[in-house]
């Protein structure tokens, strides 16, 4: 038998079985909420080949919270203009998001999926160079076949474009992680499973960026992936403890204590 355990040691998987399936959200930890204007950056500035279209996954776990937005979730878009090569997941304008490699301007070829207000969503991507899957809370949802190149930057933004001046996020990010390699359906699945908490350890020397947002306080997002490529928040009123923290618990409420 073999059990999984949280951060805090709680037992969340019996054999990769949820005790309480019903309880699942409770494993998620901090976030942070957004509300128009904020962007998290992180300069993955050691990464070879990100350019190119190379092999890479990522695992984010968010909630949206309004629809009929345009949002951005996750992206390597730098700045609003138009013919720019970018890695995207963003909420569109009819009540569906895409993960999807396109030059911008120019619809590319994306997975679309539909979403409701205040669903926690747990997507997993994997590109293996010519093939992205997409998993939707650990079930395989659809594939395209491109062979785009990833993006002109080098720099993973979260909530907004880089210049924050277009496709402000409104969401709660709970779990941000990039691989640097094509993550199989096993490992996709046992992130869901543990909520991004535990890396599978077929994975472990392949993580780029893991910001799990535990801080309750301050601008800075610390990367659990040993390679310090830590987020910076940038546009946050108030980061400190109280009522406008955007550190958020599970529930999408302020961490005030």
């Amino acid at each position: 038998m073999m059990l999984i355990k949280d951060l805090n040691e709680n037992i969340i998987s019996n054999n990769s079985k949820f005790i309480n399936r019903d309880n699942r959200e409770k494993w998620i930890d901090n976030g942070i909420k957004f509300n128009g204007g904020q962007v998290i950056s992180s300069n993955l500035s050691g990464v070879n080949n990100w350019n190119t279209a190379t092999p890479f996954s990522v695992n984010i776990i968010f909630k949206p919270t309004k629809i009929g937005n345009y949002e951005m979730i996750f992206t390597n878009w730098e700045d609003n203009i138009e013919g720019r090569n970018a890695f995207n997941i963003d909420l569109r304008l009819n009540g569906t998001f895409w993960v999807s490699f396109q030059l911008t301007g120019i619809a590319g070829e994306p997975v679309t999926i539909p979403y409701k207000i205040n669903e926690t969503i747990v997507i997993g991507m994997t590109y293996d160079g010519s093939i992205m899957k997409v998993y939707k809370n650990g079930v395989f949802f659809d594939s395209v076949t491109t062979n785009r190149i990833v993006g002109d930057s080098n720099t993973v933004h979260i909530g907004a474009t880089g210049n924050r001046g277009i496709y402000s996020s409104t969401a709660i990010i709970y779990d941000v992680k990039v691989f640097k390699k094509t993550l199989s359906q096993t490992e996709i699945v046992e992130l869901y499973n543990t909520r991004g908490k535990i890396v599978p350890t077929t994975a472990t020397n392949d993580v780029l960026l893991d910001l799990g947002f535990e801080e309750k306080t301050g601008t800075i997002a610390n990367d659990k992936s040993g390679n310090s490529y830590n987020g910076s928040l940038i546009g946050f009123i108030n980061t400190s403890l109280g009522s406008n923290n955007c550190h958020v618990d599970y529930t999408g409420q302020s961490i005030n204590n």
